[in-house]
């Protein structure tokens, strides 16, 4: 049946409509778009967009999701299912699984958002749970990784529009996967168009993604103003035959204050008097229908979604003749309309809330009651799962607590399941709520309280709901006592402890400590106490209490080769590898880690043993060994889709090597991609150490320090459970001192590391090092380093043997203890690949002081060019001022002389140069090159500096451009 709606021309639209063409005329061509079309409710925005997907059809498959007004009991990823439902009808359900190819985790996930699809064309996943690896910690991220992915390479057969409506009542499942969607479309042939109200609070989730997206650049933001007075006469034009009289004009001016809706409802009733209500212009339509129609109108308003015939006929409780009747009628009014699913729907949803307040308290309980049965009966006639989120819910509204507590629990198992955390922790505490009322019930669903307490808390960890998640944890341990469950008990005090981990707070150990003797010395539960054991082990790793973690992880992976369970030892022979080489023992370590990986098969376990091993060959000076296996521990995490989140320490375990092989600009690439929003608090805080660094490298002492002082309090926080991180502290403090040559600071930071009193671990290492340097740069200006010298060397004598580099030794003794042999050789031993690379430009500096002193100028000056072109490759500020400094000082000026200008500029400067002789600005040459502005911005000053210019344009001029800019005219 045809729907006749109120549909006239768009008034007032061009330049967004324009807009939005020239957007999908540029996805057609390959480049990617991304709008968010916002505004107050009636403002036009989905009138916008319907203009947009008419135009589309054809061009490109428009998928369409909507999010429904549940509340807080929003169905988990709602839109995202209708968008993928929608790409099944348009492709087929076999062409959609093949885009997944043999990935059998990306198809799995897909399946647990579209079970309809699980048949004979996916044999390997019909009737079977979700794969293991879903369920390791991975699966939340490889869900949004399979839908993106599904998405992308569905746009290289032919491009799509998806439109999300509406996404101030969207869940967080919604947003974190539209977060990742709009980062990852670059290049694709995906436009997505995104309405949302505006009139939500800054907290508000949809808000927040909103404004964090517009700030990320991945989201151009379209806000709809109220129409201008000569919109408003034009629109009213193609509403009303006869013209209205200027005064009735003027007063229907100002009643709509230029929301299009409005002027809609107003045109519409332009002949009787205005009201003063609102409520009365929105229920003019809606007031002339006959009694049965307004009945039926009454009823289809208690469901925020739209609904089938077949459903509405039955909530109706009319003849169906009667019901198309008055269906008709109501549609000709222009109160209801069919949408492309073929369901009926208000024609707004200011007009639905207007009409669902013309219900009488008992009528809307009546009517949740019996909709929320028809759901559950039409569901299972058609052996489907019924829509637990929307049962949920009007079994609620219907106050049949029962019938809604089964509803929940079980709405809170599915999110949870699908891994979307937010409805499950709101069904589980709407369950949790109802449980004492609904003693019988709760005894149906074969779940003890403490066991769905557990569930719950678990829910609300994800969730971020830490706070709440501890509580009820608790409340779980207190109802334990009466039930004298070890087992149950140990599990509990295991997840508190995870809380305390994913929040970096003290008294995880006890809490390990106590769930292993609430076990008990018996000889069972051997994967629970293999767990427990190397959760134990970590904490005493990180703690510096590194033969205490060794035994600790030896005992886990006793029980875990009992238990059978490859992955588990992974773990334990990882924790014990690295705690072994922390401690001194390198080899053993490695030999650890060689018979861990062939156990590794989980996605966690995998991650882990990567990140712990390319931080293990870091510290002990590997770092061309180190990179390759944190890139292929990243691979990994992009492989499971947790490279934004979860992956974030194995990004920081590919950035520190990089910095120390003085690849800054690659790590500021790696720093761009960045960490998601929704990654947990301890991910965020392992980032800072190499944010802090890099600005530091690029001389951004100001930058480093804010960012630092921003994240100190959970730093300091952390850094008193983990002594890796209070080296990292220390590590940035000095970094920071550095940049802003303030070498005295940098000094008693190191004088606080000798006299510090905790353990000490083989993160120390490279902090000695930087401390060779410190105490250099404090005897230049004329400071007495000897004693504090004497106590670096020592520390690092105190090494074993293995952790004793011969090359990283002969540096350090050659900045502590200068003269020209050691100099020389510690310049020779510089260019080793177990030495940082900022160690070539280091000790060139010493011995450029050393041959200065003693009157060796043909030397110096030798050294000087041979110091100067190291650190222009570096790009490290602070060592290309010193080197500067040296070299006027020899009188030879800045360097940059014609002869050595063609080797003066990286090849990454050499590019930006050019882009700027083009006329280009800091955003279009990052768009160019990949890279962030901020990255741009630094390569232009470099150049400029280098070239001894203080104006773009000049450098444009330069002999260096190897083209030659364009006019003006060509601009």
């Amino acid at each position: 049946m045809p729907s006749v709606p109120i549909r006239t021309a768009l008034v007032g639209r061009d330049a967004e409509l324009a807009r939005l063409r020239e957007q999908l005329r540029g996805v057609l061509n390959g480049e990617a778009a991304a709008t968010l079309i916002s505004g107050e409710a009636g403002i036009g925005k989905s009138r916008l967009v319907g203009d947009l997907t008419d135009s589309a059809r054809g061009d490109a498959d428009v998928l369409l999701g909507r999010c429904i007004d549940l509340g807080r009991a929003a169905s988990p990823y709602g839109p995202l299912i209708d968008v993928l439902r929608a790409l099944v009808e348009a492709r087929g359900a076999n062409d959609v699984m093949a885009s997944l190819g043999a990935d059998r985790l990306s198809r799995a996930a897909i399946l647990l958002l579209l079970p309809e699809l699980v048949g004979p064309d996916t044999p390997d996943l019909e009737g079977k749970a979700p794969p293991r690896e879903l369920n390791d910690g991975s699966g939340p991220e490889q869900l949004v990784s399979a839908i993106t992915t599904l998405l992308r390479v569905a746009a290289d057969k032919h491009p799509l529009l998806i439109v999300i409506e509406d996404l101030h009542w969207a869940d967080e499942g919604t947003l974190i996967v539209l977060t990742a969607l709009l980062r990852r479309i670059a290049g694709a042939r995906v436009m997505v168009v995104i309405t949302m109200r505006d009139d939500g609070h800054r907290r508000d989730p949809a808000r927040r993604f909103a404004v964090e997206s517009e700030r990320a650049r991945v989201l151009e933001g379209m806000p709809l103003s109220r129409l201008a007075d000569d919109d408003v006469r034009a629109m009213i034009a193609e509403l009303v035959e006869a013209p209205i009289d200027p005064e009735a004009f003027d007063q229907l001016l100002e009643r709509s204050e230029g929301v299009p809706f409005f002027i809609e409802e107003l045109a519409e009733n332009a002949s009787a008097p205005l009201t003063d209500s609102l409520r009365d212009v929105l229920l003019a339509r809606y007031d002339r229908l006959d009694d049965l129609t307004a009945s039926l109108v009454r009823v289809m308003s208690i469901s925020q979604a739209a609904i089938s015939h077949d459903v509405l006929v039955r909530l109706a409780g009319l003849p169906e003749e009667q019901t198309e009747l008055s269906l008709r009628d109501a549609i000709a009014a222009g109160v209801i309309t069919i949408d492309e699913t073929d369901r009926y729907s208000f024609r707004h949803a200011l007009l639905r809330e207007a009409v669902r307040s013309e219900l009488l308290p008992g009528e809307r309980t009546r009517l949740h009651r019996v909709l929320a049965g028809i759901l559950q009966r039409t569901a299972e006639a058609g052996g489907q799962q019924p829509p637990l989120p929307e049962l949920a819910y009007h079994w609620e509204q219907a106050k049949e607590y029962e019938k809604s507590f089964v509803a929940s629990l079980a709405a809170m198992q599915e999110a949870a399941s699908k891994f979307a955390y937010a409805p499950a922790a709101y069904f589980g505490e709407l369950a949790l709520e109802r449980w004492d009322e609904v003693d019988a019930a709760a005894e149906k669903t074969r779940i003890g309280r403490v066991a769905f307490l557990e569930q719950l808390a678990l829910v609300l960890r994800d969730a971020g709901k830490t706070t709440r998640g501890l509580a009820v944890i608790d409340l779980a341990l207190q109802e334990l006592t009466s039930e004298n469950d070890p087992v149950a008990h140990a599990r509990l005090l295991r997840q508190k402890a995870d809380y305390h981990s994913y929040m970096g707070w003290p008294g995880r150990e006890p809490l390990i400590t106590e769930a292993l003797a609430v076990l008990g010395s018996g000889d069972d539960n051997h994967q629970l106490r293999a767990e427990l054991y190397s959760l134990l082990a970590s904490m005493q790793m990180r703690a510096g209490d590194l033969q205490e973690a060794i035994a600790t992880a030896s005992l886990s992976l006793r029980h875990a080769q009992r238990s059978g369970d490859e992955s588990q030892q992974a773990i334990a022979y990882n924790l014990r590898g690295a705690s072994l080489a922390s401690a001194g023992q390198v080899q053993a370590g490695i030999d650890d880690y060689a018979k861990a990986l062939p156990l590794a098969s989980t996605g966690n376990s995998l991650m882990w043993l990567h990140a712990n091993y390319s931080d293990m060959l870091n510290n002990i000076g590997r770092y061309h060994q180190a990179v390759e296996v944190a890139e292929a521990g990243l691979a990994i995490a992009q492989r499971y889709g947790v490279e934004r989140t979860t992956g974030a320490i194995m990004m920081q375990n590919l950035i520190d090597p990089l910095l120390e092989l003085g690849e800054i600009e690659r790590v500021e690439q790696l720093l761009w991609r960045g960490v998601d929003t929704h990654a947990v608090r301890m991910q965020r805080v392992y980032m800072v150490s190499s944010r802090v660094r890099s600005l530091a490298w690029r001389g951004h002492a100001d930058e480093a320090e804010k960012l630092f002082r921003e994240r100190e309090l959970p730093l300091q926080q952390t850094a008193e459970l983990e002594r890796q991180v209070w080296y990292a502290v220390l590590f940035m403090e000095i970094t920071i001192a550095i940049a802003r040559d303030d070498f005295a600071t940098a000094r008693a930071a190191i004088e606080r590391m000798m006299r510090d009193s905790g353990k000490r671990t083989g993160s120390q290492r490279r902090l000695l090092l930087e401390a060779a340097w410190v105490l250099a740069e404090c005897r230049a200006r004329g400071e007495d380093t000897t004693k504090l010298s004497a106590e670096v060397e020592a520390a690092w004598r105190e090494q074993t043997q293995e952790l004793q580099d011969p090359d990283c030794t002969r540096v350090l003794l050659g900045l502590l203890e200068p003269g020209e042999s050691p100099l020389n050789e510690a310049v020779t031993a510089a260019a080793s690949k177990s030495v940082p690379r900022i160690f070539e430009v280091i000790t060139r500096i010493e011995l450029i002081r050393h041959q200065i002193a003693t009157g060796d100028r043909p030397g110096a000056i030798d050294t000087s060019r041979s110091a100067q072109s190291f650190s222009q490759r570096l790009a490290h500020a602070a060592l290309e001022h010193r080197v500067t400094e040296l070299t006027r000082a020899l009188g030879l000026g800045n360097g940059t002389t014609a002869a050595n200008k063609e080797s003066l500029l990286t090849p990454r400067e050499q590019q930006v140069l050019d882009f700027v002789a083009e006329g280009l600005s800091n955003r279009q040459i990052g768009e160019r090159l990949y890279i962030s502005a901020k990255t741009v911005s630094v390569h232009v000053s470099a150049v400029l500096r280098k070239l001894g210019v203080s104006t773009r344009t000049q450098a444009a001029r330069s002999a260096l451009v190897t083209h030659q800019p364009r006019s003006e005219g060509d601009r």
